[in-house]
């Protein structure tokens, strides 16, 4: 819940501990980046799993932030969800960020850790729609939290903690809707 102090500021203490989770998140995912840099076999070392775990988990704090302020509001979440800032190809950022928290959440559920034939004929409607919006952003392939993070940010910037700025955009936003 936050609260409007002034033309465009907030205190929103759910977002300020986001910001503090997703920054230990960070320092876990500099030193995973740190080796596997040095690793001659990163893939093998477990090092993207391990990163691709880290994310997914911050994925999931993001997007408990994302429902806890549009259901706050008392905005549906298809409103909530459809709100800029745009990542790619009209899809929001709420949008993927909350398709890439269902996807790791559920990946073990709707059997799709290990699938090698991406056929999403047998999944169903909620994982479909959950792919279909994850693929308007990243190819649905291996370690698709971290290609999704890549692609809402930059290859480089492997961390979670810039979102942060993408999500005051959108509670800004969705703020006007309430006003």
């Amino acid at each position: 819940m936050y609260l409007k102090i002034a033309n465009n500021e907030f205190a929103d203490g759910d977002f300020n501990a986001l910001e503090d989770l997703l920054g230990l998140l960070d320092t876990k995912l500099k030193s995973i980046n740190e080796k596997i840099k040095s690793s001659t076999d990163p893939d093998a070392d477990g090092l993207f799993d391990r990163g691709e775990y880290f994310i997914g988990v911050g994925f999931v704090a993001i997007q408990q932030y994302i429902t806890s302020t549009f259901m706050t509001l008392e905005i549906s979440r298809d409103i909530a969800l459809a709100v800029p800032p745009i990542a790619k190809a009209q899809t929001t950022v709420v949008h993927a960020l909350h398709a890439a928290a269902n996807y790791w959440k559920h990946q073990d559920e709707w059997k799709l850790v290990h699938v090698v034939d991406r056929d999403t004929e047998n999944l169903g409607s909620s994982a479909k729609l959950t792919i279909r919006t994850i693929e308007t952003i990243t190819p649905w392939t291996e370690y698709t939290c971290s290609n999704m993070l890549a692609e809402l940010l930059s290859p480089e910037q492997i961390e979670l903690s810039p979102l942060l700025s993408k999500l005051e955009k959108w509670r800004s936003n969705l703020d006007k809707l309430n006003t």
